[in-house]
């Protein structure tokens, strides 16, 4: 029973000290590759003018919501 507990500390210890390792970097923003920009909108006509303004081009359009 002991050897048990021994090991089940062993892994989970492991398991913490493996999510700490280089964690602060998964949270940075990447920076967009050269001349590629991004743009926050802050209405609907803002992004209909802009998808309309790029006919022929490929075109993303990406939201991302708090909920």
């Amino acid at each position: 029973m002991r050897k048990n507990r021994t090991l089940i500390s062993v892994v989970v210890l492991g398991l913490v000290a493996a999510a700490g390792i280089g964690g602060s970097k998964l949270f940075q923003p990447a920076k967009p590759p050269p001349g590629v920009t991004l743009t926050d909108l802050h209405d609907v006509g803002q992004l209909q003018s802009m998808f309309n303004g790029s006919r022929g081009t490929a075109r993303l359009v990406v939201i991302f919501s708090p909920t």
